[in-house]
């Protein structure tokens, strides 16, 4: 019976994994092709480099693709992953602007316009700024996910402060010696300050997930995710004001917390 049911989660997980990464096939094109695409493009350019610079030229170009295209790819890819809501046109256009950046850096290097030291210097500096635009279009959409929710409203902070507070006051032990499993799975010392959001989520989510097993029916599984996807939203809303790494932190949260809802709920139909 669990073997059974791990079986089918991730069988679930590998055929939506599958079938997503295709959701927006006929109107973007795949990551996997710009991956295709930026070997062809090599390949083709490395025709018109010096035989001497071959070696040089494959090992900057692996670092181009490894350090800096591959990054937004996956991130990207992460986005189409999860069908987000109103992402398809922003992921049409960011991965069209890859594909030129790419194509017009190797069309440069092969007419011999510059060296292709100084092109693909300039083309590290064309993606990250792709990138930064990218992660700003994804934090545009949550806020508009999260419009029911405006933490600017001093009520709602206070509100959504308070709810955490309450968490945390759940994880303080009553002995000192006692503490709940999820500081020793998550190698947490001490009780978290009342300003540690993501510290008090994280105990809240391995409290939640623990409370889980085997024998968990899938509504209760589903609850679990639908309970954490909202503390993670609100958790967010405030957090949103820590700067880029606390909204990218709860961003990949909430959409993989989506995920996960979505492929228990299918094993219900």
């Amino acid at each position: 019976m669990i073997l059974s049911r791990i079986l089918l989660y991730l069988l679930f997980h590998i055929l939506i994994t599958y079938c997503s990464a295709f959701a927006f096939a006929f109107n973007v094109p795949v990551v996997s092709e710009i991956k295709d695409m930026f070997d062809d493009e090599v390949k083709k350019t490395s025709q018109h480099i010096a035989k001497g610079l071959h070696e040089e030229f494959k090992k900057a170009t692996d670092d181009l693709f490894n350090n800096k295209i591959e990054p937004l790819l996956d991130e990207i890819d992460e986005i189409i992953q999860n069908r987000i809501e109103h992402a398809d046109k922003i992921i049409k256009k960011r991965l069209h602007q890859t594909e030129t950046i790419i194509k017009n850096s190797m069309l440069e290097i092969r007419k011999g316009i510059s060296d292709f030291d100084n092109v693909l210097q300039k083309t590290s500096i064309n993606i990250n700024k792709l990138r930064i635009s990218f992660k700003k279009d994804v934090n545009d959409i949550f806020d508009r996910l999260d419009k029911t929710i405006d933490c600017r409203v001093e009520a709602v902070a206070e509100k959504i402060i308070s709810d955490v507070e309450n968490i945390k006051k759940s994880f303080i032990p009553v002995f000192p010696f006692f503490k709940h499993e999820c500081y020793k799975i998550l190698d947490i010392k001490e009780v978290p300050e009342r300003w540690e959001y993501a510290t008090i989520y994280k105990l809240q989510k391995c409290k939640k997930m623990n409370e889980l097993d085997n024998n968990s029916s899938i509504d209760t599984i589903l609850r679990a995710y639908i309970d954490l996807r909202a503390l993670c939203s609100r958790v967010g809303c405030i957090q949103r004001l820590a700067g880029d790494p606390a909204t990218e932190y709860f961003n990949k949260e909430y959409l993989e917390l989506g995920r996960k809802y979505y492929i228990w709920s299918t094993t219900q139909k």
